[in-house]
């Protein structure tokens, strides 16, 4: 949900592009895909990167995003706001990097928007290893026991790393409580009530055999074929006689190079064993034809 504002940032393709309306349509449409509306969720849908997470990369584990709250209630927060009060996205994910000089994975003022102003019910997860960095790379805190007391008591449910090994120490020399550990816990359990995973739900019997299989991967290419976007080449823009319009495809290396951007997270397509590895399946199964 984050907004592409630079191109120098590098994960722009991993975004809906810079309007903040538009990455909201689309975002909510993806939770609802995921989410379903059945009695149980299909799956937890997360958010991320709350917030103003938009570059530098190389910076971004101690980086201090300042920005005026125009800037914030008008570019950076909008998306995140339809997710939580239309699409009830079940989840948000922290930034690494401090916003207006607080870390985004515990941060008081972000969770005040987040849960009070917005009315999030969800749970909370830190992007990897994001609490390490409060005491490693923004200098907040001193110690990991510190850093996952910062982090619990402002909201932040889930440590994606090993900070929250820290919690019972953390408890044991008074930085939090108990109820700060079972709120939480209760939040945490709750997604997994609303998923089923309690009880016997209509998606226990979807086996692997339904991963990229050839009903799923048709479905795929008859969408990719209704989305396609029509572009003018340059000689008709200036009137060319020949006035027909053709497909925009990669090429050469371009094309080697949307396989490095398709299967992220160390994955290759056509690998059902790989959660995105579907991804490059689904949406290239051999150079395209238009």
């Amino acid at each position: 949900m984050n907004i592409f504002r630079d191109p120098r940032w590098g994960r722009g393709h991993e975004t809906y592009g810079e309007d903040p309306y538009l990455t909201g349509e689309l975002g909510k449409a993806y939770v609802e895909g995921l989410q379903g509306d059945g009695e149980y969720l299909k799956a937890a849908a997360c958010a991320k990167h709350f917030a103003v997470h938009s570059g530098p990369e190389a910076l971004r584990h101690k980086f201090d995003a300042k920005a005026t709250k125009k800037d914030m209630y008008e570019t950076y927060l909008p998306a995140f706001e339809k997710l939580v009060k239309e699409a009830k996205v079940e989840a948000v994910m922290g930034a690494y990097n401090r916003t207006n000089g607080e870390p985004c994975c515990g941060s008081p003022a972000l969770q005040k928007i987040l849960r009070t102003d917005w009315g999030f019910e969800g749970h909370f997860v830190s992007d990897c290893w994001a609490l390490r960095d409060f005491h490693t790379q923004h200098m907040v805190t001193d110690t990991a026991e510190e850093s996952a007391a910062l982090a619990i008591k402002n909201g932040c449910d889930v440590n994606c790393g090993n900070t929250y090994l820290h919690l019972l120490r953390a408890l044991e020399q008074g930085l939090i409580t108990e109820e700060d550990l079972t709120r939480s816990a209760e939040r945490l359990f709750t997604t997994r009530y609303l998923l089923g995973l309690f009880d016997k739900t209509e998606y226990d019997e979807i086996g692997l055999d339904k991963v990229e299989c050839k009903e799923h991967l048709k479905l795929a290419d008859e969408a990719t074929a209704k989305s396609v976007v029509l572009t003018a080449e340059q000689e008709e823009a200036e009137g060319s006689r020949r006035g027909r319009s053709q497909c925009q495809q990669p090429r050469g290396t371009d094309w080697k190079l949307s396989w490095y951007l398709l299967p992220v997270y160390h994955c290759s397509g056509g690998n059902p064993g790989c959660p995105w590895g579907g991804c490059a399946g689904i949406l290239f199964r051999g150079k395209p034809s238009v």
